[in-house]
């Protein structure tokens, strides 16, 4: 399944409450056993902050990037935050995304010093697989992974459906919200 031709009837889940700034410690995979498995530290959660998503039957993974066109740019208090939004997005449409080795991909991210933050994802759900889309932190890098099956656990071990995993992201944005006396809501 490609998430940009999504077959009719095709669920998509917004898990940005969820997994919104957590941080991608790992990422290892098996291509005989078709799993792959992220380790995430969700630092917006009161406890047990290490999560493991792991992925079965996997059919196909990408990892990709995009090439910004980048030609001089100064910005200036004069154009005002407009104009440097449009000049932006037009430059973004005359890039192009690039596909990145996988193993290369999981090497970077254990071997990293930075840290690196997921800044969204989705899933993508149909009678007979699932599609999820991570844009990291930069929103210049995308992991797509195409399985049969994604489970979640916790540190302990504990599974949790996905219903469960999303309404717990979803209480933990609250209750760091209400301390700073915000209402929840997801940036547009």
């Amino acid at each position: 399944m490609d998430f940009k031709k999504l077959p009719e009837g095709t669920e998509a889940i917004d898990l940005w409450y969820t997994l919104h700034d957590a941080e991608l410690k790992s990422v290892t995979s098996s291509i005989t056993a078709r799993t792959i498995k992220l380790g995430l530290n969700i630092f917006h959660r009161p406890e047990n902050t290490e999560f493991t998503l792991q992925f079965e039957a996997v059919n196909a993974v990408r990892v990709q990037t995009h090439q910004s066109y980048k030609p001089e740019f100064v910005e200036t208090s004069e154009i005002g935050s407009v104009a440097n939004q449009k000049l932006w997005e037009e430059h973004w449409s005359k890039g192009r995304w690039s596909s990145t080795d996988w193993a290369l991909f999981e090497k970077e991210v254990l071997s990293s010093k930075r840290i690196i933050y997921l800044q969204n994802a989705q899933l993508f759900q149909s009678e007979a697989s699932i599609v999820m889309l991570i844009a990291l932190e930069d929103d210049l890098t995308e992991i797509v992974i195409d399985a049969e099956s994604f489970a979640v656990t916790d540190g302990t071990g504990r599974s949790f459906t996905l219903n469960e995993f999303i309404e717990m992201g979803k209480a933990s944005w609250d209750r760091m919200r209400q301390r700073a006396g915000l209402n929840r809501q997801k940036p547009a």
